[in-house]
């Protein structure tokens, strides 16, 4: 793995900022289980924080919906900011002289 990339990548799942809330009418039609994407977050046993799941849903070319299953708030994210932890198993591959 690249060291570098699989560091960046666990920053910016420690500290995820949200831009706001979607409202309980933007809300209510989401269908989280057909996520655009899903990052699941495996915790060590013993860890305070459980395992989960962050959910995404595209809003616009600028935001998604994003939510975890461990509450009902729906946050807005900017695209800039989700793309930081949207990071396919290929973006963390140490690529020798790259």
């Amino acid at each position: 793995a690249d060291f570098f990339a699989v560091d960046q990548l666990l920053s910016a799942v420690e500290v995820l900022v949200a831009q706001g809330f979607a409202s309980a009418t933007e809300s209510q039609d989401l269908k989280f289980e057909e996520a655009d994407a899903v990052v699941r977050i495996v915790t060590r046993e013993g860890a305070t924080a459980p395992t989960t799941s962050i959910r995404f849903l595209e809003r616009d070319d600028n935001s998604y919906y994003v939510r975890t299953p461990l509450q009902p708030t729906v946050f807005v994210m900017a695209k800039q900011i989700a793309d930081l932890v949207l990071v396919g198993i290929e973006d963390l591959v140490f690529q020798p002289g790259g």
